[in-house]
């Protein structure tokens, strides 16, 4: 199973790179490897450790390289002799206009970051710097900006612009993978699960496309980039696949949220106990929210 699986990701890589098949035939091949991949031995071990961590793996670190990544590419495609000092003025003014009226339309459920986008803040200040979003762009907001990046690229689709329908296509199986995460339950059907996988397989083929794509230029300008968080977001595919586990239920956004207590506990604990103690307030601390979450 595990040399089917390895063949069957080769063949899918290969036929993306040489331009042999469309990526969406790519996608339909990206269902069969996630089902051969489901009962590898070395797949089924390693998924034991897996931690369907949503806040770390998708909004801190694939969305977050995703995003700026297809927003600067289309206004490079374009504009091809576009400069960095005019690609900052476009995602300072109308970019981020288009995000601010985007969200006022959807409030009060959405609420507009009030960080202006810029090209410092996508990590575009080099054209050899392949884009990444600034830290000060929290995950809640990462991720309604996967939602927002979906429709602002769809308003945009050109078949003139290069590129236009792949990095459209990759931003919307990322946002309706979230999608679908947000609207079910803890735990998803048969068939809500394959669709769930196929969704986020979806958004990996494609941007591997266009990462390979952005490879093979002659010049110095690059707009993709492969990060460890993809392994990571893959491996979650996999766990997804094998248990049928909605990761919305599996985020640390809780954990992130308490932090400063944890500060306040340990600066209250002796230094010699300071590693059990400060634990076992901790986790006190949690079943008290808990069961104050389960009262109200």
């Amino acid at each position: 199973m595990v040399a089917q699986a390895s063949a069957t990701s080769k063949r899918i890589l290969w036929k993306i790179c040489s331009g042999a098949s469309s990526a969406t035939d790519a996608c339909r091949d990206a269902e069969t490897l996630v089902q051969d991949g489901s009962s590898c031995p070395m797949a089924i071990e390693m998924n034991k450790w897996l931690q369907g961590d949503l806040l770390h793996v998708v909004h801190q670190g694939v969305a977050s390289v995703v995003i700026p990544s297809l927003i600067c590419a289309h206004l490079e495609s374009k504009d091809p002799n576009i400069t960095l000092k005019r690609m900052d003025e476009l995602l300072s003014g109308p970019v981020f206009e288009h995000y601010r009226s985007w969200c006022a339309e959807r409030s009060p459920l959405v609420s507009a970051c009030s960080h202006r986008f810029s090209a410092a803040r996508f990590g575009k200040e080099k054209w050899a710097s392949s884009p990444d979003l600034a830290s000060l762009y929290k995950a809640s907001v990462v991720k309604h900006l996967m939602f927002w990046c979906a429709d602002y690229l769809r308003s945009e689709r050109d078949e003139a612009v290069s590129g236009s329908d792949d990095r459209l296509y990759t931003m919307h199986s990322f946002a309706k993978f979230q999608q679908l995460l947000d609207v079910h339950g803890p735990w998803f059907s048969e068939d809500e699960c394959k669709l769930v996988v196929t969704y986020g397989w979806a958004g990996v083929m494609f941007y591997q496309k266009l990462a390979a794509q952005d490879r093979l230029r002659l010049d110095s300008r690059r707009c993709f980039k492969i990060t460890p968080k993809f392994h990571s977001f893959v491996e979650m595919l996999i766990y997804i696949e094998q248990t049928r586990r909605n990761v919305r239920f599996e985020h640390c956004y809780q954990d992130e949220d308490l932090m400063k207590e944890v500060g306040k506990i340990a600066s209250m604990t002796h230094p010699a106990t300071l590693d059990r103690v400060t634990m076992e307030r901790y986790v006190g601390l949690l079943e008290l929210k808990i069961f104050a979450d389960q009262s109200s």
